[in-house]
């Protein structure tokens, strides 16, 4: 597909350069940097949080966290002896 674009002389300098070093075309590297640019954003966008099934129970304890490793751990830990302990 073409389409018109108006890019800043500098950034279109620097594509050129890209584009001259890797013996490919200009719209190739173009469309390259937007391919990455597009999937770092979806990447980067808030994924939908895990749902956990409970079975037999009421769901984590209170002040438990699954986002903070240490703290799980050192919960896991506190009633083991210190010899036990990871």
């Amino acid at each position: 597909m073409r389409t018109t674009l108006s890019i800043a002389d500098e950034v279109l300098a620097h594509y050129r350069r890209l584009a001259a070093e890797s013996h490919r075309t200009l719209s190739a590297v173009i469309e390259e940097g937007l391919r990455e640019l597009a999937a770092r954003r979806e990447s980067a966008r808030p994924r939908k949080p895990a749902e956990f099934t409970v079975v037999g129970g009421e769901g984590l304890r209170p002040g438990v966290t699954l986002d903070d490793n240490a703290a799980l751990s050192e919960l896991l830990d506190q009633d083991l002896p210190l010899e036990k302990r990871r």
